[in-house]
């Protein structure tokens, strides 16, 4: 269940085809609420907006009913390739408690992962962070890990006929970089997000898995610092988090219930330099509960 149920909204217009979708935002929209799936018409009667897809592309014709609408309803935007001026960033932890309405962006994962590892440790202080992501299939959609599960197939049969329609390429069993395009919006992001407080560099690679967010970043820190003291900062995340023992960063498919994401930790006591790497899911810790906690928070705002 999303938020708390029966809020009174009238009509609930979602760009989605997931039926669990429609049954979640009936359960925080209340039992009486039209929730449509989108059409032109139910945009300009909702209060509410959720924009769910592989490709800010496909959310033009929504945003062009919003313009002629009168009633101009709350939009939440999530497309891992949304330009950073589509919108204003929220992420849960950093700006949630004073979100800007009406068109408010879901980042992708990796920027949501790495803007609250960044702003949890910037009273350290915190001076650079260079990273580098794995980006999971399930960013382009459905189709785009059907293409991953077909490639695999194709792969381990040697069929010669690996699909590339969806991906541009093979990257089952494989990595590729990302447009650079990509990496600069995600980066533009990042500082309106932070702020400027540190500086970050993002580097993103298209991985063969569906749903694993994998992070590897080197942190800067302004002065020497002792481990103890780091490891409570990444402890402070929050429950969500969870700090392993090193060499031993377990996968979040094997902990899905708990919602977490989990962290590694290599640093030297005293020095001013660490090591992170970060194992998270998608769908669970990243973009997509994001968007959910977007949602809640704004459900909220409107009850007080």
């Amino acid at each position: 269940m999303l938020g708390e149920a029966g809020l009174g909204f009238d009509t609930v217009s979602a760009l989605t085809t997931n039926e669990e979708d429609v049954d979640n935002l009936i359960d925080i929209a209340g039992s009486a609420a039209r929730v449509e799936l989108f059409a032109a018409e139910a945009v300009q009667r909702a209060d509410l907006v959720v924009c769910a897809s592989h490709s800010f592309a496909e959310t033009a014709t929504v945003l062009r009913a919003i313009n002629d609408s009168e009633k101009a309803p709350v939009v939440v935007i999530m497309a891992s390739d949304a330009p950073s001026d589509a919108g204003h960033a929220v992420v849960e932890g950093i700006n949630l408690e004073s979100i800007p309405a009406p068109i408010m962006l879901c980042p992708a994962a990796s920027v949501v992962l790495v803007s609250q590892l960044v702003h949890g440790l910037a009273e350290l202080p915190l001076t650079a962070l260079t990273a580098t992501t794995l980006q999971p299939a399930s960013t382009f959609g459905q189709e785009a890990m059907n293409e991953v599960f077909a490639q695999a197939r194709s792969l381990l049969t040697f069929d010669g006929k690996t699909p590339t329609e969806v991906l541009g390429r093979q990257i089952a069993f494989s990595t590729a970089l990302a447009p650079p395009n990509g990496d600069h919006e995600r980066q533009k992001q990042l500082s309106a997000l932070l702020g400027g407080s540190s500086r970050t560099s993002l580097q993103t690679l298209r991985a063969g898995s569906f749903h694993g967010v994998g992070i590897s970043a080197a942190l800067q820190f302004a002065d020497p610092i002792a481990s103890d003291k780091l490891r409570a900062a990444l402890v402070a995340l929050g429950p969500q988090w969870n700090l392993e023992p090193d060499g031993n960063c377990e996968s979040t498919v094997d902990r899905a219930d708990t919602a977490i994401a989990s962290i590694e930790l290599r640093h030297t006591d005293q020095t001013d330099h660490a090591f992170v790497w970060i194992a998270a899911d998608n769908l669970i810790r990243g973009s997509a509960r994001n968007a959910v906690s977007i949602v809640e928070g704004w459900l909220v705002s409107q009850r007080t």
